[in-house]
């Protein structure tokens, strides 16, 4: 039998937010929104109710993909975007999370974390975690044209890993980016938390994994 290989999401999964339950209603959107806002003064030359405006636009007509709207639309690099928006620190906007780092450290070299996030993000908050020497060669972030969400990023990462895609289970907090296109991409699913899910397998949290009826713990 093929050795199970892990895909983990990052936001929600790997860590939580202090004092919210989603990045929706935590102090890090509003500072990242913050941020985004006095980008579009400083790089559009705009009023800030001009660069509230652009932000909204742009939220919609590209369904929250702002970095790539920012490159379409003005000729920006969204690497400099990311890097003008999200290089803040983790310590003021997540909690510590021991479990991760116990999970990971049992993964290395079948394990690999796939975000929507930038990559100047998402390497200071695996630092932080004690987790970013387990992946950080399986890190897939959101600057690309493939990239979460979407049933190609999957296969992506899945090719990275190796083997076969039903040995590959997808870790994550999100029923749709999570679960669903997982699914459609051929893997397994695991759903953290506690809402109702399609996913094969539900734990509380990232531990949860190593009790499942799976070889998560490197057992055969």
């Amino acid at each position: 039998m093929p050795q199970s290989k892990f895909i983990f999401d990052l936001d929600g999964t790997l860590y939580r937010y202090k004092g919210a339950s989603t990045f929706a209603t935590s102090e890090f959107h509003v500072d990242i929104k913050r941020n985004i806002f006095a980008f579009f003064k400083r790089e559009l030359n705009v009023t800030a109710e001009k660069a509230q405006e652009t932000y909204d636009r742009l939220k919609r007509d590209y369904h929250g993909h702002i970095s790539l709207a920012v490159e379409k639309e003005f000729g920006m690099d969204r690497a400099a975007y990311f890097a003008a928006t999200w290089n803040v620190s983790p310590e003021k906007y997540i909690e510590p999370n021991d479990d991760a780092r116990v999970v990971l450290a049992m993964l290395v070299g079948r394990c690999a974390v796939l975000t929507e996030a930038p990559r100047v993000w998402a390497e200071a908050a695996l630092r932080y975690l004690n987790v970013y020497e387990s992946v950080k060669d399986t890190l897939f972030t959101g600057e690309p044209d493939v990239r979460k969400p979407s049933v190609e990023a999957f296969r992506q990462v899945a090719a990275a890993l190796g083997g076969p895609l039903d040995a590959i289970y997808s870790v994550g907090d999100q029923e749709e980016s999570d679960i669903v296109l997982a699914r459609a991409a051929g893997m397994r699913t695991i759903r953290v938390g506690t809402e109702e899910t399609s996913a094969d397998f539900q734990v509380g949290n990232v531990r949860g994994i190593l009790d499942l009826p799976i070889d998560a713990r490197g057992e055969s």
